[in-house]
């Protein structure tokens, strides 16, 4: 389901900066994001991670400060509309 809404935003990113202009619309693809919500896995969790860190290229998965960090990069980004920005750490 993940995919289906990264791709809802990507569209709605691109036809929004159109119909917006000169506002700049951008969005946000995460991959897999230690933010809490995977808390509910209970005792799993660790293990999902640890898999999930494994099928990215630079060898973790998402935290909280990565996203804070694109965000804030993205709002100084001046020069940058109707883009998504894939937060996923190279996962194929």
């Amino acid at each position: 389901m993940t995919g289906v809404t990264n791709g809802a935003a990507a569209f709605a990113a691109q036809h929004l900066a159109a119909e917006l202009a000169p506002v700049r619309v951008n969005a946000l693809s995460p991959g897999i994001i230690d933010s809490g919500v995977w808390d509910r896995k209970g005792d799993a969790k660790p293990d999902f991670l640890a898999n999930a860190a494994k099928r990215t290229l630079v060898g973790r998965t998402g935290t909280v400060a990565d996203v804070t960090d694109t965000v804030l990069w993205l709002l100084r980004a001046e020069f940058l509309t109707r883009e998504t920005i894939h937060l996923e750490g190279g996962r194929p």
